[in-house]
């Protein structure tokens, strides 16, 4: 229930030696606030966050995120069971090579998606990369017969 705010640097000089900046503040702040001390005011904030009722919308995002996590799990483990029915001949008979190389490629798509993607949200924003992100995952998991054969104008329904 503590945060610090600081104080005139004149009142710092007399207390003893100037405390560093916390360093997760950008450097142009860091470098304004080393002539000041930092001291401990109280707020009631996460009191009052505390005594929030809890409502319909708090379930959905608590369903929603549970279902994702569910699914995400759902998908990293066929992944991973499917590797040996891809090895037999009568499947696309991959060597264990290939097999790995497709799980690193799985794995690293998966981390520079992420990466790229996190950086975009934070310059235009959760609502709108939400929206590429899951177009671009549509897109990408369509039925194989709907991925553009040459001649063919929509998915075949057989």
């Amino acid at each position: 229930m503590a945060q610090y705010t600081p104080e005139a640097a004149g009142e710092a000089d007399s207390a003893g030696p100037v405390p560093s900046p916390p360093s997760h503040l950008p450097l142009h702040i860091a470098e304004n606030t080393r002539s000041q001390r930092y001291s401990v005011i109280e707020t009631d904030i996460p009191h009052r966050l505390d005594c929030l009722p809890f409502g319909g919308f708090h379930l959905l995002v608590i369903v929603a995120l549970g279902v994702t996590w569910i699914l995400d799990g759902l998908e990293v483990t066929l992944a991973g069971s499917l590797s040996g029915q891809l090895m037999q001949p009568s499947g696309l008979g991959l060597s264990n090579s290939q097999i790995g190389l497709a799980g690193s490629a799985y794995l690293s798509g998966a981390v520079l998606g992420a990466l790229v993607f996190g950086w975009l949200t934070d310059r235009l924003g959760r609502k709108k990369l939400f929206s590429i992100t899951l177009a671009v995952y549509l897109l990408a998991t369509r039925p194989p017969d709907c991925r553009g054969t040459p001649g063919a104008s929509s998915c075949s329904a057989s």
